[in-house]
């Protein structure tokens, strides 16, 4: 049954993020720190958004956060954590990133990116643990299947 079931904002948008480079996307940070210290780690969380009213669109607001970590000291990598945040905001200028058709794992159908823009500028969020450095921003999404 390939293709039956409809996909959701969290994972068009994970798999738009894969597909404009970032490996390790997903719902929730994972614990283990060195499974994502090397390349950072973006967190997806649909936060709003208004549906289409007649037609099958989906204009989700999702919040960002951008999570990076030193292993080794407790200073925390900021302007890498930023850094991720502006390389997705870049992400959505370049127009071989929007409207672009998703594959998602079966049994999901394929999803189609139209646009996505920042709504609020990257800011860091303080974190208890030093070696960590948290960046967030909010993203609105248009995508339909």
């Amino acid at each position: 049954m390939a293709g039956t079931l409809l996909p959701n904002t969290e994972q068009v948008v994970t798999a738009w993020l894969k597909s404009v480079g970032f490996s390790k996307v997903g719902a929730t940070l994972p614990e283990d720190v060195s499974q994502w210290a090397t390349d950072g780690f973006l967190q997806v969380t649909p936060v709003g958004g208004t549906p289409g009213l007649y037609v099958p669109i989906a204009r989700p607001v999702v919040q960002l956060d951008f999570w990076a970590a030193n292993t080794n000291s407790a200073k925390a990598p900021k302007q890498r954590a930023n850094q991720y945040a502006e390389q997705v905001r870049q992400a959505c200028y370049q127009l071989l990133n929007v409207g672009v058709s998703l594959v998602l794992p079966d049994p999901y159908k394929p999803a189609r990116i139209m646009t996505a823009y920042f709504l609020s500028e990257p800011r860091p969020i303080p974190d208890p643990n030093a070696s960590y450095a948290h960046y967030q921003c909010d993203l609105q999404v248009n995508w339909t299947f």
